[in-house]
């Protein structure tokens, strides 16, 4: 009897184990797809002369969390609009990893000079399946940063 009831509460402590992580793995994809769903979507330009010119800013930090691209830049400004639009036109899929390269167009309405520093996302979910094929090398006009955004196969 005694094995009876031992072998019922190591079965109910075993899926009550299985149970919450099922639940945990659910919690982190809605996590991941709502941090996505913030991310600002990158824009696709034919020809590169196309995009608009760019104000000046640094890149202090480029990096990707599950499928977005991380920027963190510094600027002069404290008191108005800015706003960072990521251009690409192709992606060069004759290397492994493939590679993208971004063209930014910095758009600083500020004429405050106090110095600010930003973290923007962008979102590079319709690059997943690259990601997962070998990766893909991003780099950005004007600076020497580039991060690999690699994803394990499913």
């Amino acid at each position: 009897m005694k094995t009876i009831i031992y072998l019922i509460s190591l079965g109910s402590i075993v899926l009550v184990l299985l149970w919450s992580c099922k639940s945990t793995e659910k919690s982190i994809k809605n996590i991941v797809a709502t941090h996505e769903k913030n991310c600002e979507p990158l824009l696709m330009t034919e020809i590169i002369s196309d995009t608009p010119g760019s104000d000046t800013f640094d890149l202090l930090q480029m990096s990707i969390n599950g499928n977005c691209l991380n920027l963190v830049i510094r600027y002069d400004g404290g008191c108005g609009n800015t706003n960072l639009l990521l251009y690409y036109s192709s992606i060069d899929k004759s290397t492994i990893p493939a590679k993208l390269h971004l063209i930014p167009q910095f758009t600083d309405n500020d004429p405050c000079r106090a110095i600010e520093s930003d973290t923007l996302q962008f979102n590079l979910h319709e690059f997943e399946g690259l990601a997962r094929s070998g990766g893909i090398a991003i780099s950005m006009n004007g600076f020497n940063k580039i991060v690999t955004y690699a994803l394990p196969l499913h």
